[in-house]
């Protein structure tokens, strides 16, 4: 999970730099990339706190999980709005 955080983070600097660079192809590239990304971590961190029998490790886990998804569907619908996505 640590290597999929660290890809999210490479793909945020890279949108960050298309950004800069007007480039808006490779911007919408790179935000089906997080978003692609991001779902994985969120799909790994579930089947995490499913194994787990601690409960507020679970529930903290959840929380963040919870975050991860509202964040992706609202660039969605963002993106939707804004860039035809």
């Amino acid at each position: 999970m640590y290597i999929s955080e660290r890809k999210v983070e490479e793909d945020v600097n890279t949108c960050n730099g298309c950004l800069l660079l007007p480039d808006p192809d490779g911007f919408t590239k790179m935000l089906h990339t997080i978003l692609g990304r991001s779902r994985r971590v969120a799909t790994v961190a579930e089947r995490v706190v499913d194994a787990s029998d601690d409960a507020l490790y679970r529930n903290g886990l959840m929380a963040y999980v919870h975050q991860l998804k509202k964040g992706n569907n609202e660039t969605k619908i963002n993106a939707l709005k804004n860039e035809g996505f």
